[in-house]
């Protein structure tokens, strides 16, 4: 280049060289640009905070010769994981997919899957030819149900799957020493379920106050891939007892509507929620002692630590703020039906909340605090009609029941999984639980 400059056959040089310049650096930009949109791993995806389970990213597992709908077994497999920042460009490029492949790949992909979505952690399968060592499919696990095939061989194509998914019934029981959650940690139970029960016993159950000796029983359905459990679908029934009442819940569609009902065919979603904590929220380990809660003659306290997020337990407007030290913040919301709940010893309020704003039922207003020397709590006060009374003794009617012409089939269904509940075995004396496979 030096000599060029020196005897003045710059120009010369460019006009030679112009085309070979140009195809290297519109190469480059392609492949950068390829790079950049081709985020093959997402660290910080978005959750679902549902208690259903979430299809979660797939383990590696041993292949069946057509887990895919292809023939495997003269074809090399390579398994891995997608890592933090690994670009999808640079797997194939590893495994010396040729440039102009990948470039139909991000074409063809468009419409089909977004590579922007692939995750950390989810995993990738190459499907190698054993002659030639090329890369005959790419294939990414979506979820534990669903996977992308990027076919490579001859021209490009790329399409969506799915394995099959098989849903099969279970059961479960046991007795509670301290918690709900505690038990299914004892038994060894799948956490998620204690959430859906939750979730599902929001309205009539108060999972706070929960005694030693009180018991469960829950027919699930849970769903497998090639043998593998991917998560639990829905709870079928369920039965809570505590002090010596039976809550019933059973699943039942409705108007395609989904919702749980007692046995009298009423809804078990009600106006208030039964307690403005979610027991899951407050870190799944409490035990009564480390968190006792409390009633007196006209309030209750919802023992748990600091800073658990507090709920409003039904739809209303907010009627007073008050913004104190101490952990002594309070929040008092005025619903449709005369009644006005106040929530108390509050560590903090959310900050964007104003006096006359609507509030939502199961939106968060404000935090667990400590006042003073007492342990951390939030206090619930009910007051009707400008009268203090004990939010226990509010008991509201469902907001919907099974109609007239679904009678017949919710009483059918639901005696069905009420004789299937009552003949799991509990052994309270020695703690014994069913666990049927």
């Amino acid at each position: 280049m030096l000599t060029l400059l020196a005897d003045g056959h710059f120009i010369g040089f460019l006009i030679f060289s112009w085309p070979i310049f140009v195809k290297y650096i519109c190469l480059f930009l392609s492949l950068s640009l390829l790079s950049l949109s081709w985020y093959g791993c997402n660290p910080n995806p978005s959750q679902d905070t549902s208690w259903q389970t979430k299809l979660p990213a797939p383990k590696l597992k041993r292949m069946s010769y057509e887990a895919y709908g292809i023939d495997v077994k003269q074809m090399e497999v390579v398994q891995a994981h997608f890592e933090r920042n690994q670009f999808v460009t640079d797997v194939l490029q590893d495994h010396k997919v040729p440039s102009g492949i990948i470039d139909q790949i991000a074409r063809k992909s468009q419409q089909v899957f977004d590579v922007r979505k692939m995750r950390a952690g989810n995993s990738f399968t190459l499907l190698k030819s054993r002659q030639d060592q090329e890369v005959d499919y790419f294939i990414y696990e979506i979820n534990d149900a669903e996977f992308v095939v990027f076919d490579l061989r001859d021209t490009v194509k790329v399409y969506v799957d799915t394995h099959e998914v098989i849903s099969r019934q279970r059961e479960v029981a046991g007795v509670i020493k301290s918690s709900l959650y505690e038990a299914f940690q004892e038994y060894g139970f799948d956490i998620s379920l204690a959430k859906g029960m939750e979730e599902v016993y929001a309205w009539t159950v108060d999972f706070f106050h929960l005694e030693k000796g009180d018991h469960f029983k829950v027919i699930y359905e849970e769903q497998f891939v090639d043998e593998i459990s991917i998560g639990i679908s829905r709870i079928l029934a369920a039965q809570i007892q505590h002090e010596g009442v039976d809550y019933h819940a059973f699943y039942f569609r409705q108007d395609s509507l989904e919702s749980y009902f007692d046995l009298e065919g009423n809804s078990l979603r009600k106006e208030f929620l039964k307690a403005p904590l979610r027991f899951s929220a407050t870190g799944l380990k409490p035990s009564s002692s480390e968190f006792p809660s409390r009633q007196s003659r006209m309030s209750v306290d919802f023992g748990a630590p600091q800073h658990t997020p507090v709920v409003a337990i039904g739809n209303g407007q907010i009627t007073k703020i008050r913004r104190r030290k101490g952990h002594l913040n309070s929040i008092s919301i005025r619903h449709s039906n005369a009644y006005v709940t106040e929530y108390m010893h509050l560590s903090k309020i959310e900050p964007e909340l104003l006096t006359g704003q609507h509030i939502q039922q199961g939106e968060i207003i404000g935090y667990v605090g400590r006042p003073q020397r007492s342990s951390s709590h939030v206090r619930l006060q009910f007051y009707k009609n400008g009268r203090k009374v004990h939010p226990w003794s509010v008991d509201l009617p469902s907001t919907t029941i099974i109609q007239s012409d679904n009678q017949s089939s919710f009483e059918q269904m639901s005696r069905k999984y009420l004789e299937r509940l009552n003949k799991i075995s509990l052994d309270k004396a020695t703690n014994k639980f069913a666990y049927k496979k």
